[in-house]
């Protein structure tokens, strides 16, 4: 099943609070102070507090990256980045082309004893070498953001976009900007080789984090 073990969520401080003044008449100033202040917990073993980060990565696989000094190093940088992050972390992985497909989403733990496997099912997608067209990607990772967020409200997500070319459907992705405004996510993206649209990208990422 989905997010089915999920880590544990543990609060690993102590919250205390108390009146500046403890008694304050009725008929005196309305503003009533008091302090809070932050502890750690004794009860609590900080190695077990992991903060969960879900990376989405949106690959660029057009006709334009089937090139020796782009695509296999495309691959090469996969078990990179999955040796980058912790156990409980998750990737999520979204190819795009004139479509775009969901290849890849499982914890860290478990990706990384499977990076071949990551590899092979980017190889054999039936989606590779054709047009670029980023929206359907964008889709994608929205909606996986949204459905992981339900499950770890409190992941830190980050979403990184790879492409080399101009887009097809440029104006269908400004459309998108609200929503991914609106996710609280860190966004990022880069360019391959000198065809890449980074006016066009600032657009879809503007007044995002990232």
């Amino acid at each position: 099943m989905f997010f089915q073990n999920k880590p544990k969520q543990i609060t690993p401080f102590r919250i205390n609070y108390g009146f500046v003044h403890s008694y304050v008449p009725m008929d005196s100033d309305p503003l009533v102070q008091f302090a809070v202040t932050f502890s750690n917990r004794d009860d609590v073993d900080l190695s077990e507090v992991d903060v969960i980060v879900h990376i989405c990565l949106v690959l660029d696989i057009s006709g334009s990256m089937n090139k020796t000094d782009k695509y296999p190093l495309l691959l090469q940088a996969i078990p990179s980045i999955i040796d980058s992050l912790s156990d409980n972390d998750w990737l999520s992985i979204i190819l795009f082309s004139t479509r775009s497909e969901l290849i890849w989403s499982n914890d860290i733990g478990s990706s990384r004893t499977r990076k071949q496997e990551v590899i092979e099912r980017i190889e054999q997608s039936g989606v590779k070498f054709e047009q670029t067209y980023l929206s359907q990607g964008l889709r994608l990772a929205i909606n996986e953001i949204k459905y992981f967020s339900q499950y770890y409200p409190d992941a830190v997500n980050r979403l990184y976009i790879l492409t080399d070319g101009q887009l097809h459907d440029a104006d269908i992705c400004y459309e998108f900007n609200p929503e991914l405004r609106n996710l609280n996510l860190e966004i990022n993206s880069y360019g391959f080789g000198q065809d890449f649209a980074e006016e066009t990208m600032r657009q879809i990422m503007d007044g995002c984090s990232g």
